[in-house]
């Protein structure tokens, strides 16, 4: 194992009761997964990775970006690849990290995030979030396709690891308690 140890971010990205699953592409194993990814620069800092991983991995574009009095959640903006729509989300890191040695023989420590897309914004306008109007485009060297899942219908079966499920009940778990009405 390396003496040094990676960071890695992983990011739920939730609207309203769905969650973003990707699949990787056949190359890289054909499975499901939240947007994981690395922090690549030694100047960049988890949360910058987080929103860096967020719009590379969902070709989502950040139009603007404003911290709140908590540090840990980041309010943001971002034009969807039609361009023609503006999604406002909140940002939150989540108090889960998963330690593990990947198939490399790295260490790495992987911090969760929560990406909630909670409305559109149209002129002067706040628009609810539709998931299948919101278009992703996704970078064929790593996924090949994507989809909104319900949360109630999210299983362990859904995932390749468990840290990525565990995760998902994580961001679950702080969703309910901030987002999402009892009644869904």
């Amino acid at each position: 194992m390396t003496n040094y140890k990676t960071f890695k971010v992983q990011i739920i990205v939730a609207s309203k009761n769905k969650v973003l699953l990707l699949r990787t592409n056949k190359t890289r194993g054909g499975f499901w997964q939240n947007i994981t990814g690395s922090v690549e620069k030694v100047d960049e800092n988890l949360n910058q990775a987080a929103f860096r991983e967020f719009s590379e991995e969902t070709g989502l574009v950040l139009s603007s970006v404003s911290v709140s009095t908590d540090p840990d959640s980041i309010n943001f903006k971002a034009k969807d690849n039609s361009g023609n729509i503006t999604i406002c989300g909140t940002l939150q890191k989540l108090p889960f990290i998963h330690n593990f040695v990947d198939q490399f023989n790295r260490s790495i420590e992987e911090h969760t995030y929560l990406a909630f897309l909670s409305h559109i914004e149209e002129k002067d306008n706040y628009l609810s979030i539709n998931t299948n109007d919101i278009i992703i485009k996704l970078d064929p060297n790593e996924h090949d396709q994507y989809q909104w899942i319900n949360i109630n219908e999210i299983k362990e079966v859904n995932y390749k690891h468990d840290s990525n499920f565990k995760a998902f009940k994580c961001s679950l778990s702080y969703l309910n308690k901030h987002y999402i009405p009892s009644n869904i």
